[in-house]
């Protein structure tokens, strides 16, 4: 923007100088790469237009977003197709934006030119051909040349080994032109990569093997050698590898790279991720080039984290355009630095803020003193957010004045260390910079972020109340679950709104269902009190008891039952579904033994002081699998349903699980309250997974339902003449015919079910089409859909999942917004 016409044009783009550029017009507009990619969710990532004029109204706001056409991209880093190296040249024009995707292989090429605020697609450059004619895959890092080409570094071949890396050219149309490296001189691994043509000098960056990084941080993929720790020098523009630099134990994973920017200097910085040093290479009297370690940033001795010890982990850097400050992020430290380099040799630090990190007030994770002092960072909160995860990529205005920075590395990464900013999405902030004697503070005027969800898990109503079962546990957040108090009374100022937060005392639970100690089961009993609610933690074993009388609106801990002592006494383990029996008694289906293994389920037996008193079933009366269970008093019979074996279920689900049969298909029919297994249903493949189960509320009536989750039926179950008890398919959910989704066909995948107290209606959840039904059952055999709402699910419009109808026509759900809740995930592009 802001360049001349071009017909009247004496110069390239850019700047003739670094310097001259600092002079160069104030930014107006951010373009920033967003990805879904990695979160689970079904949706293509995306490029955000930032307005950062803080004279506009929509200052700090994202005000257009360009969707790629295909999902599971990554989009990562970016560059142009010109810049200054281009500045002689006044045909060359910096107009598209070039997008390498990092785990599908594309690269886009965005027009920013047509309308520079609502950018455009340009074309698509197609895995398949790269690597047909170079090999190369996993695009990373985008620099334009003064030939007009575009050169690419790319980490790995299609396999993801890291012996096929190397360096894709791509001519001035956006053509596969083939390799930069002379055959036989790529490098070991690659990453990024920086040039310097006055000395006839490249020199590129490692991270590792795409088959180990994609997969998440393993410490000992380092020790096996799948990461790098090497520096290449390639002859500049030959492409001809002259050195390689083995930058040892104190140059772990060597990724951004940087020369100074005056063009006559031979020297450079690269930033160490793991190791946490800033390395300086430089070229030696004979020609050759070495490198020192020329800032150090100490490792934390840390608690409450997965190693004594915690990197700062240096994942971005960058060097103003007058060469005086280099700054850097600390991804896991959560700070960013500013460090005087006028000496290259000697840098000193002159700025440093927190804006993140897994050692902030408020964290699990307490760093340590030499003298075994506690401490953790003050992180300051902007408009009222809490700053999530690390400082990752960073990118300063020309006049070096404004320091950009997003908190996302890598998907695979953001998820092992910063599970929140996939839950949650990213954000982007402004660190103000002091250029004169140097400093760094957060702009508080400047900040956006857009939420993605929050876990709510199952909730019971109590009065005007709601009590729900809160996760953290499966998150990778190291907090508590907790237990939250929602006030649902429409006449109350805090209606919808959380009004009190239980926090468990430990990691790692997953609270699931729960129950109450006392319910109708004992309205014969005027000393029975419903006072106090049931939490089975479903991975942890342990079975929190909640007292709900003292302050309904802030209830408090009773007792812990810890899951030793259940497995001492019992074996049981993976406790799920809780009733309160007439006696008093808690009985509890537990999923598993404390292996995972499915053979040691059954139903625990509380007493009603809360310990335990043993198994409810008969021994050797253990059903096939467990999941819920309901028990229908006067025809003596409880019936419990199935889910699977723990060690299974709790890694994900693999469809090749069910045919393995380590998911089930069965009720189990026992005798009540004797706890004899009298019969087996199996509901055959119609019935795979069956899940939540209830009995008409009526007590004479001897028929219920399930839901079978993988199969979407509801099946009915009921007693027949002869005492015995029988199944039928009573409602069927049909798969959907889609596009862009991992199967052919989408389930409805039902995981909820429930019948109101008159037995008039029965609703069920589809957790992966996204809709909530009603039926009619007042003829339990022919149950009539008589309402149905579209909530979310996978197939709702701007998914890139799509239905299709029998005649090939496509549809997508109409799905209402309610107070308005988005969803990104932010990278900053070069």
């Amino acid at each position: 923007m802001g360049e001349e016409n071009e017909c009247c044009r004496t110069t390239g783009p850019g700047y003739e100088t670094p310097l001259k550029a600092m002079s160069g017009p104030k930014e107006a507009l951010l373009y920033v790469t967003c990805v879904y990619t990695g979160t689970g969710r079904e949706k293509p990532d995306f490029l955000a237009t930032v307005d950062v004029d803080p004279s506009s109204p929509t200052y700090s706001k994202v005000i257009h977003r360009l969707s790629m056409p295909y999902v599971g991209d990554e989009l990562h880093h970016s560059g142009w197709n010109a810049c200054s190296s281009c500045h002689g040249d006044p045909s060359a024009d910096r107009r598209f934006l070039i997008l390498p995707s990092l785990v599908s292989g594309r690269v886009y090429v965005i027009d920013t030119q047509k309308n520079p605020k609502a950018p455009s697609l340009h074309k698509v450059v197609q895995p398949e051909d790269i690597a047909k004619n170079t090999g190369l895959a996993y695009p990373h890092t985008s620099h334009c040349l003064a030939s007009g080409d575009i050169m690419i570094s790319c980490l790995g071949d299609k396999d993801g080994n890291a012996k096929g890396n190397g360096f894709l050219l791509l001519d001035s149309e956006f053509n596969v032109k083939g390799r930069w490296e002379k055959p036989g001189h790529s490098p070991m691994f690659g990453y990024d990569f920086w040039y310097q043509p006055r000395h006839k000098t490249m020199i590129s960056s490692s991270w590792g093997a795409p088959v180990a990084f994609t997969k998440g941080f393993d410490l000992q993929h380092v020790t096996d050698g799948l990461y790098g720790r090497h520096l290449h020098v390639y002859s500049w523009p030959d492409g001809e590898l002259k050195q390689t630099l083995d930058l040892g134990d104190t140059g772990l994973i060597p990724l951004e790279t940087r020369f100074l920017h005056d063009p006559s200097k031979d020297t450079g910085y690269v930033g160490c991720a793991l190791t946490s040093n800033m390395v300086r290479f430089f070229k030696t009297k004979d020609g050759s080039w070495s490198h020192e370690v020329a800032i150090s940033v100490k490792p934390l001795k840390v608690q409450n984290w997965i190693l004594p010890e915690m990197p700062g982990l240096i994942t971005d850097f960058l060097i103003s355009l007058d060469d005086r400050f280099l700054y850097f992020a600390n991804w896991l430290h959560g700070d960013v630095r500013q460090y005087n380099i006028e000496d290259p040799k000697n840098p000193v630090l002159v700025g440093q803020v927190w804006v993140g990190g897994l050692i902030q007030k408020g964290s699990p994770v307490v760093a340590m003193t030499e003298d075994a002092k506690t401490w953790q960072s003050e992180v300051p909160e902007i408009q009222g957010h809490r700053l999530r995860g690390g400082p990752q990529m960073i990118q300063l205005s020309l006049d070096g004045k404004r320091l950009y920075v997003t908190n996302s590395l890598f998907s695979a990464w953001d998820r092992q260390f910063y599970p929140e900013l996939v839950e949650k999405g990213s954000h982007m902030l402004q660190i103000d910079v002091n250029t004169e004697e140097g400093g760094l503070k957060t702009n508080p005027n400047f900040f956006f972020f857009l939420m993605i969800f929050w876990t709510l898990k199952m909730s019971f109503s109590m009065d005007l109340y709601k009590y729900n079962c809160m996760m953290y546990a499966g998150t990778g957040r190291k907090k508590p679950d907790f237990l939250a108090t929602v006030d649902v009374d429409p006449n109350s100022s805090t209606y919808s709104k959380v009004i009190h937060r239980l926090f468990m005392p430990y990691i790692g639970d997953e609270l699931h269902h729960s129950g109450w100690n006392a319910c109708s089961s004992c309205h014969g009993d005027p000393s029975a009190t419903r006072r106090f609610l049931i939490l089975p933690s479903v991975v942890s074993g342990r079975v929190y008891v909640i007292d709900t009388q003292k302050n309904p609106k802030a209830p408090s801990l009773h007792k812990v039952v810890e899951s030793e002592d259940i497995v001492e006494k019992t074996g049981l383990a993976y406790p799920h579904t809780s009733h309160c029996l007439a006696s008093g008694d808690i009985m509890i289906s537990c999923l598993g033994d404390k292996d995972g293994n499915a053979k040691g389920n059954g139903f625990l037996l509380l007493d009603s002081e809360f310990n335990v008193k043993g198994r409810w079933e008969k021994p050797g009366h253990s059903p096939l699998f467990s999941y819920d269970f309901w028990y229908q008093p006067r025809h003596k019979t409880m019936i419990g349903s199935s889910l699977g074996a723990p060690a299974t279920f709790t890694r994900g689900f693999n469809i090749q699980h069910v045919k393995d049969g380590l998911y089930a298909r069965h009720l189990h029919v026992y005798s009540w309250p004797d706890g004899e297994l009298k019969q087996t249903l199996d509901l055959g493949e119609t019935g795979l997974t069956p899940l939540e189960i209830r009995f008409l509320h009526d007590p004479c009536k001897d028929t219920g339902y399930v839901g079978c989750a993988y199969t979407s039926n509801i099946v009915r179950f009921f007693k027949t003449e002869d005492g015995s008890w029988s199944h039928e398919v009573a409602i069927s959910v049909k798969p959907l015919k889609v596009q862009n989704w991992i199967l052919p066909e989408l389930p409805g995948f039902i995981t909820d079910i429930l019948i109101s107290l008159d037995d008039r209606f029965l609703y069920l959840i589809n957790w992966l089409q996204g809709d909530i039904r009603q039926y009619n059952i007042e003829d339990p055999k022919n149950p009539v859909l008589v309402g149905q709402v579209y909530v979310g699910g996978l197939v709702q419009k701007g998914s890139p999942v799509v239905a299709v109808t029998e005649d090939g026509k496509t549809w997508q759900s109409d799905v209402p917004e309610i107070q308005v809740c988005s969803n990104i995930h932010i990278n900053l592009s070069d």
